[in-house]
């Protein structure tokens, strides 16, 4: 399965904030949204960094609890990790795992299209076990059968 079948199915939508947005209002708006992280646009629509709620535990640590005034910049990792909509969830996993993240940056053609986070990922992967489990539960009925028979 790829990356742009599973967004798909999952309807994920992409959350973004400016880097001039305060880390309250970005808390408000993940919330809001139920995401885990926060993709930061410029205003040309490019890719400048992600928050991700790691960043903003770390900020709230940094600053006393008082983030209302904290914009993103000050805790965004610029350095964003990504992938292409065309890749695997497997390969996407890897990517996770390798840079010690949670969330991917998902392109399309160039352009930010969505936030994988590995929670997306492992649940499809959980649901695609709880599948083949219960096909193989079926074969071994139907095998018991055709012995008994």
């Amino acid at each position: 399965m790829t990356v742009k079948a599973l967004l798909e199915l999952d309807n994920s939508k992409l959350v973004v904030g400016r880097k001039d947005t305060d880390l309250l209002s970005a808390v408000k708006i993940m919330v809001s949204k139920g995401v885990n992280a926060l993709v930061v646009l410029g205003n040309d629509g490019k890719l400048q960094g992600i928050v991700t709620d790691h960043d903003i535990i770390k900020a709230l640590d940094e600053h006393g609890g008082n983030i209302a005034s904290v914009p993103i910049s000050k805790c965004m990792t610029e350095d964003v990790v990504g992938c292409h909509f065309e890749e695997s969830l497997m390969g996407a996993l890897d990517l996770m795992g390798r840079h010690h993240i949670r969330h991917l940056v998902v392109k399309e053609s160039g352009k930010v299209v969505a936030v994988l986070s590995i929670k997306d990922v492992l649940r499809r992967l959980h649901e695609d076990e709880k599948l083949e489990l219960s096909v193989l539960k079926d074969v071994v009925v139907a095998a018991r059968a055709t012995v008994s028979a």
